[in-house]
């Protein structure tokens, strides 16, 4: 057997737990000279196929102590007060009623009413050892209870602490998937929403170019197809991120890349658009990069959107410790105030700012709109 295979049979539960029965049985029949749980204290039989047979009962259902363990304690518990009331010692085999009890508390459905029915046997195994004339005194066998008591009760101290830790754990994998789903939905918003409007931006301009502009109408179409085929290829690999297991991200261009793709946008729907860009790449990390892209294309969006045909300058430029793009244009109808749902500049704020930049986007005194966003270079 191959070692990791052989590795990964001793790790099953019921392995581990059918050791441990043939282990204590073991110990219990060999002359070790280990004394046994005694109750009653009732003359019996220490050795003999009797005792040996009591002895596999105890230990030997242990291999259920986690799969099945009310049925595992059940007979464990029967064994046990079969061996008191005949008097039979059954030695290191005694310790699997402890180990039962732990189980069927740790491990065992319904365990107040498991623990009654265990507590009425006691109690019935108490009162018939008595009236077979056992030496022993009510306050032994009331400490025995007691005992008996300590195993089930760290058992379900135990399961409550489990179940605990796998309700913080459940929360937490319930937060990422919410989490998941707004950053896909904000992917989506602002992946759509840049490319459709920029399709409807250019086919609507194509309607008031003249009838024999035969070269500008071909050029606005081709725009659109261009347009189109992005939005395709991003939607592409929003699905294919979605799909991949154990797969690298899939490849996105720089911040650069980005600009002159919005750049190009504005220039073919007939924006006059400004270019200073000052920032050697790469200068941030991969989200940081991508949360800078977004800003880009919601920037182009909105100018598109709410400023059509109008001036446009874009800065991308390092100052100080961080890299700041700053997208201004006329101010438009983009007087609305930002949206608190995640989507639009709200979602570019949100962006920003889970990777440790800043963001901020209003109108000016001069009568313009400015989106700009700054983030660290340290952002690693």
């Amino acid at each position: 057997m191959h070692p990791s295979a052989f590795r990964s049979a001793i790790a099953r539960p019921e392995v581990q737990d059918g050791a441990l029965g043939i282990g204590l049985l073991l110990v219990a029949v060999l002359p070790l000279g280990i004394p046994g749980t005694v109750l009653g204290a009732l003359d019996g039989p220490s050795t003999g196929p009797i005792a040996i047979l009591l002895q596999a009962a105890q230990a030997l259902p242990l291999v259920l102590r986690r799969r099945a363990p009310r049925v595992a304690m059940f007979v464990v518990g029967a064994a046990f007060c079969i061996a008191e009331i005949t008097g039979t010692t059954t030695g290191a085999a005694g310790v699997a009623l402890p180990i039962a009890l732990y189980s069927v508390g740790a491990h065992g459905r319904r365990p107040w009413i498991t623990a009654g029915v265990i507590g009425a046997m006691y109690l019935a195994l108490a009162l018939t050892l008595l009236a077979l004339g056992s030496p022993e005194p009510p306050l032994g066998f009331a400490t025995f209870a007691a005992v008996l008591a300590l195993p089930w009760t760290i058992g379900r101290f135990v399961a409550l602490r489990q179940a605990s830790q796998a309700g913080r754990v459940h929360q937490a994998e319930a937060g990422a998937v919410r989490k998941e789903r707004v950053l896909l939905a904000r992917d989506l918003h602002d992946v759509v929403t840049h490319h459709v409007t920029a399709m409807v931006v250019q086919a609507e301009s194509a309607a008031f170019l003249p009838s024999d502009e035969r070269a500008a109408r071909d050029e606005t179409l081709a725009g659109i197809g261009r347009t189109g085929r992005e939005a395709l290829g991003e939607l592409r690999e929003l699905l294919g991120a979605l799909h991949a297991e154990g797969a690298g991200a899939p490849m996105q261009p720089t911040v650069s890349a980005a600009i002159d793709q919005f750049v190009t946008r504005l220039r073919e729907a007939g924006h006059q658009v400004e270019v200073h860009e000052d920032v050697p790449e790469p200068v941030l990390s991969a989200d940081a990069a991508a949360a800078l892209r977004r800003v880009a294309q919601e920037a182009a969006t909105n100018a598109l959107k709410h400023a059509p045909r109008t001036p446009v300058q874009v800065e991308y430029f390092r100052e100080g410790d961080s890299a700041v793009l700053r997208v201004t244009n006329a101010l438009g109808r983009a007087r609305k105030p930002l949206s608190s749902d995640g989507r639009g500049l709200a979602g570019s704020a949100a962006r920003i700012e889970q990777v440790g930049g800043s963001f901020r986007a209003g109108p000016t005194s001069d009568g313009r709109f400015v989106v700009e966003a700054r983030l660290p270079e340290a952002v690693r």
